[in-house]
């Protein structure tokens, strides 16, 4: 077994811990520079991978974060999400124009303006003093998992295993929370738990892809998860813009009706009727919807039956599931899995 996963899980864990640490603090830096778009976006991913990693070794880890810990990297984490989740409906919208007609186009350009408002004013937001806040909460953390105490049993009970053994048992339990809720997606519409099921594969994801140079068997699976991960990602997407296009719609609706009536109660009545008339997002709304709704069903499409599917329809999963198994396995047992054959190698995590 390779030299991070023989070591003591209190050990390892904090290193793993700390290494990710190091690249929150990394893309942290970068945030104060107008000229890296993509630093605010890095730095919330840095601090999920965090947040997944202390949450999957909570057990080697504890007394070594305080529940004030967690609960500022889980504002932080948040702090981008409605600027992001503005800036990802943006991308797909403006690629649908060219398959609405001219009329619909008005729709369109409508909510890309409400989008981009939220989306500046959110980044903005989150922007402002957030690597201020962090690093202070960064150097805490590090003093933090510097240090650790174990209790050694020289009678072979507690306290004794490795981080590969505890590796072994997290993949098996993200493994099984992952396939329970996959398995009962059963409709391109159950939001919630296409949601759940995301999270549960990028928690496995999380747990492995950090050991990737220390176990190169698990990159097969991370990739995998990737994979997977981007098809979970864009229907939750899709869930998320049906609901903003419902919302949509109806302030639409009422803005037309408001430009009506004020048209109508106006000296000008006619003419002013004739130009709100004019004005119609409706209809270039309903028209996106009917698009993300095709997008969903075929997001859909692809997780079924090979991941969803039932006995040996679910092939995709079946073969993640023999995967882990087989990883954890050798884990458990002390043992280095085998190396693919394509896989290059690659410096250890620590020394």
């Amino acid at each position: 077994m390779s030299h991070l996963l023989s070591r003591p899980p209190e050990e390892a864990a904090r290193l793993v811990a700390l290494t990710l640490l190091a690249r929150a603090e990394e893309a942290a830096a970068r945030l104060a520079d107008p000229d890296d778009p993509e630093a605010l976006h890095d730095f919330r991913v840095a601090v999920r991978r965090l947040r997944s990693v202390l949450r999957a070794y909570r057990g080697p880890l504890a007394g070594a974060l305080k529940k004030r810990h967690r609960k500022q990297l889980r504002d932080l984490a948040r702090a981008t999400g409605e600027g992001r989740d503005a800036e990802v409906a943006l991308e797909w919208i403006g690629a649908q124009r060219e398959r609405l007609e001219e009329g619909q186009q008005a729709g369109l350009d409508w909510l890309a303006a409400r989008l981009a408002k939220r989306k500046e004013a959110g980044y903005e937001e989150a922007q402002r003093g957030l690597g201020e806040s962090f690093a202070p909460l960064a150097v805490e953390l590090q003093k933090r998992l510097g240090v650790y105490t174990r209790e050694v049993r020289l009678d072979g009970g507690a306290g004794d295993g490795s981080f590969g053994d505890l590796v072994a048992a997290e993949a098996r339990r993200d493994l099984g929370q992952f396939e329970e809720l996959i398995a009962g997606l059963t409709a391109a519409a159950d939001a919630a738990r296409a949601h759940r099921a995301r999270l549960a594969a990028k928690r496995l994801r999380y747990l492995l892809e950090p050991l990737e140079r220390e176990l190169p068997a698990a990159t097969p699976i991370v990739k995998r998860l990737k994979t997977l991960q981007d098809v979970l990602g864009e229907l939750n997407d899709s869930h998320a813009l049906e609901g903003e296009l419902s919302a949509a719609v109806e302030t639409a609706a009422q803005q037309r009706a408001r430009a009506l009536l004020g048209s109508a109660m106006s000296a000008a009545a006619e003419a002013g009727a004739d130009a709100a008339a004019g004005w119609d997002p409706v209809d270039g709304l309903l028209a996106l919807a009917r698009l993300n709704r095709e997008r969903r069903d075929r997001l859909f499409g692809e997780l079924a039956p090979g991941w969803t599917g039932k006995g040996e329809e679910a092939a995709d999963r079946r073969a993640l599931a023999r995967a882990v198994g087989e990883l954890a396995g050798y884990l458990a047992a002390g043992f280095s899995p085998p190396t693919p054959e394509d896989a290059e190698p690659v410096p250890q995590l620590v020394p």
